[in-house]
C-alpha cells in the first residue's frame, strides 16, 4: 500500500520517538511535497516518503536504509516507497541507487534541509519564514558549520536533479516553510477539514476536502491547498486589513479581463479573510523546468506585462500610483510596521525611515500609467507553453507606473535565476521583448519602494 499522510504519521511515531527527528522527517517532506507540486507529480506520494525516509535511523543507525525495508515491508508498504526511502542513502550507507525524479529529489533535499535547520536556528527568529538564500550559501560554504552535514553530498543530489545548487537551496527553503509552525495535522498535513476549523459559509463549500498548508512562494497569507479527487482548490487566510480587502476586490474586477483564479466562495471572520479560489492551469514560473530555460521564461514575463498594460483601466477600482503607494509607505513606517529582512544591506540606507526618506526625496517622475499587478514576481505567474495562464496574489494592484512591475520583475529574475553567468542575456531578452529601454534608477527606487512593503 501507499500509506496516506495520517497513517505515515503513525508509522513514523511508532519506529521514531525523537521529537527532533520527527521535526526532521515533516522538514523533508514538506520539502518533497513543494518539489512535487512544481513538477505536476503525486504530491501525497512525494511527502510521506519524504517524512517515512529516516523511519530506522533512530533505532538501526548502524544499519541505516537497510533495516528500513524490514520495518516497511512489515507495514504493508508498496515497493516504490521503500526503494525510494533506501535510495537517499545512495554510496553513504547502501547501494540502491536514486533513479526516479522523486528518488533523485529525495536524495537532494536529506542532507539539506539539515543545513537549512541549522542556519536557520542562527537566526533571531529561528525560523526558515524569514531565510533568504545568500544566508544559506553563507553557511554552506562555511564547512566548519553544520560539518555533519555533507556538501557533496547535496552537490551530487542538484546534479542528479538537473538543477543548479541556488535552485536547489532556494526551492528546499520555499518548501521547508510548510512545516514551520505548522497548526495542522501534526505537520502542516491534515487528512479532512474538520467542522469548526472556518467560517459556516466556508465549511460547507470545503465539506469532503483534504488539505495541505502550501508556502510556495512569498506570501504572509496562510495558503492551503484543498483536494477532493483530482479537483484542487486554493483557501487562502490572512489579516482583514488594505491589501486582503483589495484582492478581493480586484479578483472580481478582473473576471473575464485576466486569467486569474475565481472565488468560489469568501468569508470574514474574528479578523480574517478568507478566500476559497479556484486552481490556475499551468504551472509556475518558478518551476524547475521554467528555470531550466531562463531567456524563454524572461520573454513570457514580459509578454505577460505586457498582457496587464492592454486591460483598459477607465473603471479600475484601485489607484497604485507613486503618491498613494508613498502615503501608504508612510503610514506604515511611522506606525512601525516594516521590519527590513535580517540580512539587509545598504552602502546608506540602513533603516525604513531613511529609505522613506530617500525614495521622497528622489521621486522619480512616472513614466505611463497602466494596469499593475504590484507584486509581479515569478511566484505569481503561471505559464502554459508559451503563454502566461495565470496571475496570483492580487493584493497590491491597481493603476501604477509600468516601471513598479518592471522593477519587481528585474528583481525576480535575478532572484529566481541563481546562474548569474547568464544574467545579461535574461535581462537583454526580457527588455527586448518588452520594447522598452532599461531605466537603472527606475528599478532601484521601486524596489526600495517595495522594501516598505
Amino acid at each position: 500500500m501507499i500509506p496516506n499522510r495520517a497513517q505515515a504519521w503513525e508509522i513514523l511515531q511508532k519506529y521514531v520517538k525523537s521529537e527532533s527527528q520527527q521535526k526532521h522527517g515533516m522538514a523533508v517532506e514538506a520539502a518533497m511535497r513543494y518539489f512535487a507540486r512544481l513538477n505536476g507529480e503525486d504530491e501525497e506520494l512525494w511527502g510521506v516518503t519524504g517524512l517515512l525516509h529516516d523511519v530506522d535511523y533512530e533505532l538501526y543507525p548502524e544499519q541505516h536504509c537497510l533495516k528500513a525495508r524490514e520495518i516497511l515491508e512489515a507495514e504493508g508498504v508498496d515497493e516504490q516507497l521503500i526503494h525510494a526511502v533506501q535510495s537517499h542513502g545512495y554510496e553513504i550507507c547502501c547501494d540502491v541507487e536514486p533513479l526516479t525524479p522523486m528518488e533523485k529529489t529525495l536524495f537532494a533535499v536529506d542532507e539539506l534541509t539539515g543545513l537549512i535547520t541549522a542556519a536557520a536556528l542562527m537566526r533571531p527568529s529561528k525560523s526558515v519564514l524569514d531565510m533568504e538564500l545568500k544566508s544559506v550559501k553563507k553557511k554552506f560554504k562555511d564547512k566548519h558549520f553544520a560539518a555533519g552535514c555533507d556538501r557533496e553530498v547535496i552537490r551530487r543530489g542538484a546534479e542528479r536533479m538537473g538543477v543548479d545548487l541556488d535552485t536547489l537551496i532556494w526551492n528546499t527553503v520555499l518548501g521547508m516553510r510548510e512545516a514551520a509552525d505548522a497548526g495542522f495535522g501534526d505537520g502542516a498535513v491534515s487528512s479532512s477539514v474538520s467542522a469548526g476549523c472556518f467560517p459556516a459559509d466556508m465549511e460547507a463549500a470545503l465539506l469532503g476536502y483534504s488539505f495541505s498548508r502550501d508556502r510556495v512562494g512569498r506570501s504572509r497569507a496562510e495558503i492551503l491547498c484543498c483536494r477532493k479527487g483530482e479537483e484542487r482548490r486554493f483557501l487562502k487566510i490572512e489579516a482583514v486589513g488594505e491589501e486582503s480587502l483589495r484582492e478581493r476586490q480586484m479578483l472580481h474586477w478582473l473576471q473575464d479581463k485576466l486569467p486569474v483564479p475565481r472565488v468560489v466562495a469568501e468569508a470574514e471572520q474574528a479578523g480574517r479573510q478568507y478566500l476559497l479560489l479556484s486552481a490556475l492551469p499551468g504551472e509556475m514560473a518558478c518551476a524547475p523546468a521554467r528555470l531550466a530555460q531562463p531567456e524563454q521564461t524572461a520573454r513570457l514575463l514580459a509578454r505577460g506585462l505586457k498582457q496587464l498594460w492592454r486591460l483598459d483601466i477607465s473603471d479600475c477600482p484601485s489607484v497604485r500610483c507613486l503618491e498613494q503607494k508613498l502615503a501608504s509607505a508612510r503610514r506604515r513606517v511611522y506606525n512601525g510596521e516594516v521590519q527590513l529582512e535580517a540580512d539587509w544591506q545598504h552602502d546608506f540606507l540602513h533603516t525604513p525611515e531613511q529609505i522613506l526618506q530617500y525614495l521622497e526625496q528622489n521621486r522619480p517622475e512616472e513614466a505611463k500609467i497602466v494596469f499593475s499587478h504590484g507584486d509581479y514576481c515569478l511566484p505569481n505567474l503561471f505559464l502554459q507553453g508559451d503563454a502566461v495562464s495565470g496571475f496570483l496574489d492580487l493584493g497590491r494592484a491597481g493603476t501604477a507606473d509600468i516601471w513598479q512591475d518592471i522593477a519587481l520583475c528585474v528583481r525576480s529574475l535575478q532572484y529566481n535565476f541563481a546562474e548569474f553567468s547568464t544574467e545579461q542575456v535574461r535581462m537583454d531578452a526580457f527588455f527586448e521583448e518588452l520594447g522598452v529601454q532599461p531605466d537603472a534608477r527606475k528599478i532601484e527606487y521601486y524596489i526600495l519602494l517595495d522594501e516598505l512593503f
